[in-house]
């Protein structure tokens, strides 16, 4: 026996056919061949896929000892390796493995082939024995069942199944061989361009740190310098200052001296007209006396009336406030900013602000492979003491110190975007026999999630990780819902009733009381501690965008407080009967969903018609809103409105709705909306889909 060389010369690659059974003849014993390009005896070629790890099959590095003298507590080094027992034999045993009968046939591994590693051929021989009967070998494919099985299990449980013996595929296997191989090579070198990719990507990641923190130093350097200017400005302020009332405080020095000297010099004139004089000398001198005085005190009371100075110094920053000079943010390179969305009517008024903020916006030169960091000045983070000329979105750039996380400067909901990837929650249950159709979401106050699904006649309650805790089943296709005076309202489609529930203190719902209401109900909102209720007066389809006989109630609970019709002479109004939405946005102004728009009425209890038209969002230019459906509003006042048939979502705000723009695009049939501005994310339902959509704000 040679070192070096198999044992079995007619060893093969194209079968993994091991066997240790005594009675098969030595030819149908096959194994893998780890030298590259070698030939079995039918000719058929072996390409050696690239080892995975440093310690592959070939290599000597490490001495391996025999597993039969390890029974009887002996060290010897191994010279071979048996596939079908996987063994390592040292001299004497590899000797008597290839005598005794029952072994002879099995294919020895020795020399530069043996193993260091005998995991893989472990793994092979395991693939080979039958999950159900470790003691048999797999011998069959059940084409019934797709699995592979040994003799006992084609007795016991696959006796009438059609099957196919092991050793028949060999065609089969020669035409996988290659595409197998190709596939390892593929993915092998996948994971190769995958790390490379990744390590340069720490590199850009790098660089574009040191470029961040370089520019930020330079935000700062520039902040410094500011500051020292701004500091000389105030020291000769102070300066100037102190100069003015000092020469005016030594004038008044000087006039009293000058005056104390006048006051002398009478004095002396009255004592010597006094002593010396006569009365017609005395009288004369008092008379001049008199009127000296009487000018001494109006220039003494001249100097008293200067007023006194106090330099004092008024912060005209709030220090505490700047956590920090610049935002630093991680933005994917695919990430759009979200200006492309925007209306069409303001383009020309962004582009001129562009102009101006374009002194404030540094960003690393250089795109990452997968991000870019980017630096943002932040120049409104610092507030002046007159807050009251300033505007909400800038107010809100503050995070005041007694909020959760004081180090934190998040901006306005307007100018920020939505992150792309969305996580997406499952919903249904097992108890749903159609998809979820999600038409309204409200968070409780205990961060639960409340959720209307229209296909499965219910209402979910989802845990702060959107896990459905319970269900609630409804007589109708619930619509609209809403929380008001501490009840959960539920309008469903073609009924004149409101079902009520109940909020416990543990968070779960208890079915109340329902509410008969004179006209179909399609639309809900809590106004103050009453509720606002969007009606048509025919029971004509919710779906369609045809026009409806709409009124709007505003009640207490089953009272009935107002019942308010649109102006139909009025032109503001003209879209009005579109409505198929309406939600609160103050104690004056409501907000109605029109198809291919949104508008904001003013309101009053004491009227029966619907107030003038404040303003109006349509579909505009590339702002395509079509079938408006679900809105919400975040707690800075901006709406976020629902486009079912454009399959966008839409933020407006509401005092400056010029502004508005499309935050989420391509989502499919988006039909209720919610902000969870406490957790800075946005929650949308759609149609016929079993999960809901839950975007980050960065």
């Amino acid at each position: 026996m040679e070192t070096g060389s198999h044992v079995k010369p007619n060893a093969c690659v194209e079968e993994s056919n091991y066997s240790n059974e005594p009675h098969l003849d030595a030819s149908q014993n096959k194994t893998f061949l780890t030298d590259q390009h070698e030939k079995c005896i039918d000719g058929c070629t072996t390409t050696a896929i690239p080892p995975a790890c440093p310690t592959a099959m070939g290599s000597s590095d490490c001495t391996s000892h025999c597993d039969l003298c390890k029974v009887d507590e002996l060290q010897v080094e191994a010279v071979g390796f048996c596939i079908n027992c996987t063994d390592f034999l040292c001299r004497n045993c590899l000797l008597n493995h290839t005598k005794i009968k029952v072994t002879r046939s099995h294919t020895i591994l020795q020399g530069e082939n043996l193993p260091t590693d005998p995991e893989p051929i472990i793994a092979v021989r395991k693939l080979v024995k039958c999950d159900i009967h470790p003691e048999y070998d797999i011998k069959f494919v059940c084409a019934e069942h797709s699995t592979t099985i040994c003799a006992m299990c084609l007795t016991d449980q696959h006796r009438m199944c059609t099957f196919q013996k092991i050793s028949e595929l060999k065609e089969e296997y020669r035409r996988k061989e290659a595409t197998v191989k190709a596939n390892l090579l593929d993915v092998h070198q996948r994971i190769e361009e995958f790390k490379l990719h990744r390590e340069k990507y720490i590199g850009v990641i790098e660089a574009q740190q040191k470029q961040v923190i370089s520019e930020a130093q330079g935000i700062a350097q520039q902040l410094i310098e500011k500051i020292v200017t701004l500091t000389t400005k105030v020291e000769d302020t102070v300066n100037g200052h102190l100069d003015k009332e000092t020469t005016t405080t030594k004038e008044s020095l000087r006039d009293a001296d000058n005056l104390f000297q006048e006051v002398k010099h009478i004095t002396d004139l009255f004592e010597a007209a006094q002593k010396y004089g006569g009365l017609d000398e005395c009288i004369l001198a008092s008379r001049h006396i008199d009127h000296k005085v009487k000018e001494i005190f109006r220039k003494i009371c001249l100097l008293e009336s200067h007023e006194d100075k106090h330099i004092s110094l008024e912060k005209n920053v709030q220090l505490y406030k700047l956590d920090t000079i610049c935002y630093v943010t991680l933005l994917g390179t695919k990430q759009q900013t979200g200006k492309e969305n925007a209306s069409d009517e303001v383009m020309e008024q962004l582009q001129m602000n562009e102009r101006d903020d374009s002194k404030l916006n540094i960003t690393t030169s250089e795109c990452g492979t997968s991000c870019d960091l980017s630096v943002l000045m932040c120049n409104k983070e610092v507030q002046t003491l007159d807050t009251d000329a300033q505007s909400t979105s800038e107010a809100t750039l503050v995070k005041s110190p007694d909020q959760s996380n004081p180090h934190l400067c998040k901006r306005p909901f307007i100018d920020r975007t939505i992150l792309p990837n969305a996580l997406t929650c499952k919903i249904s249950t097992a108890n749903d026999s159609l998809n979820c159709f999600i038409t309204a979401i409200v968070i409780l106050d205990n961060g639960k999630k409340l959720i209307a699904d229209r296909n499965n006649k219910k209402i979910k309650l989802l845990s702060n990780d959107f896990v459905v805790l319970e269900e609630y089943s409804l007589s109708g296709c619930p619509i609209d819902m809403c929380v008001a005076d501490q009840s959960v309202y539920v309008c469903c489609l073609k009924e004149k009733k409101l079902s009520r529930f109940l909020i416990c203190g543990d968070g779960r719902l208890i079915p109340a009381s329902c509410y008969l209401t004179r006209y179909w109900p399609v639309g809900l909102s809590p106004f103050d501690d009453k509720l606002l209720i969007l009606c048509f007066k025919l029971d004509c389809l919710f779906d369609s965008v045809k026009d409806e006989k709409v009124v709007v109630e505003i009640r207490n609970k089953s009272k009935l407080d107002a019942s308010l019709t649109g102006q139909y002479n009025n032109d503001d109004h003209d879209y009005l009967e579109y409505a198929k939405r309406i939600l609160t946005v103050d104690s004056n102004s409501i907000l109605l969903a029109e198809h291919e728009r949104v508008s904001c009425y003013g309101i009053d209890q004491a009227e029966v018609e619907i107030g003038d038209r404040k303003w109006y969002y349509k579909n505009h230019g590339q702002n395509i809103l079509e079938n408006a459906r679900g809105v919400a509003l975040d707690k800075e006042g901006n709406a976020y409105i629902c486009g079912e048939a454009s399959n966008n979502v839409h933020q407006v705000p509401c005092n400056n709705y010029l502004k508005g723009k499309i935050i989420i695009a391509n989502i499919n049939k988006p039909f209720s909306v919610c902000v969870d501005s406490a957790n800075d994310i946005l929650i949308v339902g759609c149609c016929n889909d079993n999960y809901l959509h839950v975007f980050n704000f960065q």
